[in-house]
């Protein structure tokens, strides 16, 4: 498929991962990648030229990290930011949510998964307010996104690398539900509109993690809902009948699933509020 659409890309940083981040050639997007090793060198050119996404390693202390963010901002304002960072603390994420970076990644990282964050920096042009904060401290975390699946699929890279006391498979499952939940907010309640709100706080007690997510919408009876698995627990498999025979596409298993990896899930009176629960020991 040849190149329909054209990105500058600066490359800050110097690692053999960053470097096979853009091993493989990718259809749909020409990206035309220009390198540089360090910060203050990648801010000058930021200054003197334009570029589309930044794909930065921040390998210093939090204060060090947070003050090389700012002076990439600060030089390019338009650029898409990707943060990849050495050390991550709940307050580099903050921090890079609130100077509206488009991604954050701790090392390790997968390869694939910043390739693919790059090339839906590199698509998309309205984001810089798609995620807003009003609530910024580590243990209690609220902000407000549009209910666009690019959005969702950012907020979850950015509470995926908040730091938690949990096993790894742990802090994945409680991951996947938590993205589950945030889906079936922005779909069923926000409609997939740009132009609705949802509403997230994460909350870290002394031996839990708790979400809760507002969606816009009207609500449901999370039990009454023949397009859901979670209705129909004795035979799943029936809720995709449904979806097939309505017209809806393939799913409805995101709540029965969500269920399924953590202590913990109520819903208010309504049915656009949810709360979730995941439990650790100190």
């Amino acid at each position: 498929m040849p190149s329909h659409r054209s990105s500058k890309v600066l490359v800050i940083g110097d690692s053999p991962e960053l470097q096979e981040v853009f091993a493989t050639p990718q259809e749909g997007v020409d990206l035309q990648i220009e390198r540089i090793d360090n910060i203050e060198a990648g801010v000058a050119l930021l200054g003197a030229g334009s570029f589309d996404v930044v794909l930065a390693e921040l390998n210093g202390p939090d204060l060090d990290d947070v003050r090389g963010l700012e002076a990439i901002r600060k030089a390019c304002r338009s650029a898409r930011v990707i943060l990849l960072v050495k050390d991550s603390t709940s307050q580099k994420v903050i921090e890079a949510m609130r100077q509206h970076a488009f991604s954050y990644f701790g090392q390790p990282f997968d390869v694939n998964t910043v390739r693919e964050m790059v090339l839906q920096a590199a698509l998309m042009s309205e984001w810089a307010d798609a995620i807003q904060l009003t609530s910024a401290t580590p243990n209690f975390l609220t902000f407000r996104l549009r209910s666009t699946v690019p959005t969702a699929e950012r907020v979850v890279q950015f509470l995926r690398e908040m730091p938690v006391e949990l096993p790894e498979r742990d802090r994945e499952e409680l991951t996947i539900a938590m993205r589950e939940l945030l889906f079936n907010a922005i779909e069923h309640g926000g409609k997939l509109d740009g132009d609705q709100w949802v509403r997230v706080s994460r909350i870290r007690t002394a031996r839990a993690i708790v979400y809760h997510i507002e969606d816009p919408g009207e609500g449901f009876r999370h039990l009454s809902l023949p397009h859901a698995a979670v209705s129909n627990p004795d035979d799943p498999t029936q809720a995709a009948k449904v979806r097939a025979e309505a017209g809806l596409r393939p799913g409805g298993f995101g709540m029965l699933l969500a269920s399924k990896l953590v202590d913990e899930i109520l819903y208010n009176q309504s049915g656009n509020e949810v709360i979730l629960i995941k439990r650790f020991e100190n």
